[in-house]
């Protein structure tokens, strides 16, 4: 899943409007379809009877529910955060645009993965690729600052990474972490210790028993600052210096027929926001 120089902070490609929905505690959250009015819209994306992708598709492909699979990761997505999380909220938005409803399930990522791998669910998201997950990535629609977290007290400095061969470091069981870092570990050169959560790394970095974890950017900041379980930990633990990389996040379908057929009414409900935004930015820099 989900990471040199120092980085600005923003992960977010455009910034987000509420829409007045909450996403609801529990395993499985329901959105009924509401139609979302779009003005000043290029008519080539879309015409009066929803988007391209579905004019042109067979209809009774998408007759049921967009099924959709994440994780707990804030501030991308969570079941108890406005909107689901900053990601759920463009995904849902994205969709809602094409006309579709959505039910959304968060799970532990590797069930939510393999959900989506076997054809559960249709989607799963937000995934830094596609990998071996027989699915079809979206377009990107976040950014993810992939780095590691360590103690305030004791610094890294490295520069590759041959530099932290001699380093013990934390990872989630499941997630990518970058094309350069998960290398050096099928490598060997890394020494690597695998947990179940951020939460559980970020306590070994603060016991000493880790040097460095790898964490999102974003999700450190809101363990730190945000998450009771965590705060404890703020002055003691931080985004080291150098990130690891700037990963796109993107959506990921079920390669089939309705899955591709998804993939493309998300991507035009994507481009609709981004006309939006853009227009947006426009008229308040005048």
């Amino acid at each position: 899943m989900h990471g040199g120089q120092a980085l600005s902070r923003p992960s977010l490609f455009w910034r987000l409007t509420r829409l007045g929905n909450r996403v609801v505690r529990g395993p499985l959250v329901v959105f009924p379809l509401v139609a979302l009015l779009v003005l000043g819209l290029p008519s080539r994306l879309f015409g009066e009877g929803g988007s391209r992708a579905l004019a042109q598709s067979s209809r009774a492909e998408l007759t049921q529910p967009v099924t959709l699979t994440t994780l707990y990761w804030p501030p991308f997505t969570g079941a108890d955060l406005p909107e689901g999380g900053t990601s759920t909220e463009i995904v849902r938005r994205s969709l809602k645009i094409a006309g579709l409803a959505t039910a959304v399930s968060f799970l532990p990522w590797r069930r939510a993965v393999d959900m989506t791998k076997m054809g559960y669910v249709d989607a799963v998201f937000p995934v830094y690729g596609a990998n071996d997950r027989n699915c079809v990535l979206s377009h990107p629609f976040q950014a993810s600052i992939l780095g590691f977290v360590e103690r305030v007290e004791a610094p890294v400095f490295w520069k590759t990474m041959d530099d932290l061969t001699h380093r013990t470091i934390g990872v989630v069981k499941g997630y990518l972490n970058g094309k350069t870092f998960d290398g050096a570990v099928a490598q060997g050169k890394l020494t690597v210790e695998s947990v179940l959560t951020d939460v559980m790394n970020l306590r070994k970095v603060e016991a000493g028993r880790l040097d460095l974890a790898v964490i999102d950017r974003d999700l450190l900041d809101f363990l730190l600052n945000d998450n009771p379980e965590t705060k404890d930990l703020a002055g003691q633990l931080r985004f080291n210096a150098r990130a690891l990389e700037v990963k796109s996040l993107y959506a990921c379908f079920h390669d089939s027929k309705r899955g591709n057929l998804l993939r493309q009414a998300f991507n035009e409900g994507l481009a609709v926001i981004k006309v939006q935004a853009a227009t947006e930015s426009k008229a308040k820099a005048n």
